[in-house]
């Protein structure tokens, strides 16, 4: 979690030479692609997707990492996670999704990196 967290790739390609576990979880139920994806570590994103990171895992409050990255304002990371197949659509524990966030707070989904229904544009 520290590795991930801090965005350090020595620690995080050694670990996972040895096997860990990139589906971890801390005390908030976070795991490693949240702690790297909301701290902008897309490094370190990227080493756990290849790892084979659930990337719509969610945490203990159901955010996932793309949630982290939208609240966080990163679009090089969200479109980093879309593109590698995180789901925009998945909810929260209080309901709410990416793309219920990204209309409330720009008054729409035309953003460039999203189709009109609001997926993923490859």
């Amino acid at each position: 979690m520290y590795a991930s967290e801090n965005g350090n790739l020595t620690l995080i390609k050694a670990l996972l030479e040895r096997g860990a576990d990139v589906a971890t979880v801390n005390d908030a139920g976070m795991h490693p692609l949240h702690l790297a994806t909301r701290n902008g570590n897309k490094e370190a994103l990227r080493l756990l997707i290849e790892a084979g990171a659930n990337l719509n895992a969610q945490d203990g409050d159901g955010r996932t990492a793309l949630h982290y990255a939208f609240f966080a304002g990163n679009e090089e990371t969200v479109q980093l996670l879309l593109k590698a197949g995180c789901d925009p659509s998945i909810a929260m524990r209080n309901g709410e999704t990416v793309l219920e966030h990204l209309q409330r707070r720009c008054g729409s989904l035309n953003m460039p990196w999203l189709g009109e229904d609001g997926n993923e544009r490859h």
